[in-house]
């Protein structure tokens, strides 16, 4: 049977994860393969973390593309 994380588990991965990226923060697309949590999923928690002052939304807007990177609040 398998196991599953609980919320508290993928908080800390995503914690973890933004904290190991430094300054330059992480993508969100490799944070959503780090976390191994589906788009809709990883967005409900990063509005909670970033609520919380736990993580910082950095964005960049280049020539082609936007980009969302978030790293740790610390």
């Amino acid at each position: 049977m398998a196991t599953y994380r609980t919320s508290m588990q993928i908080v800390a991965d995503l914690l973890t994860a933004t904290e190991q990226s430094g300054l330059e923060g992480i993508k969100i697309t490799s944070l959503l393969t780090q976390a191994n949590l589906s788009h809709s999923r990883l967005a409900k928690f990063i509005d909670n973390l970033t609520g919380a002052g736990l993580i910082n939304k950095i964005m960049f807007d280049g020539k082609d593309r936007k980009s969302t990177r978030l790293n740790s609040s610390h």
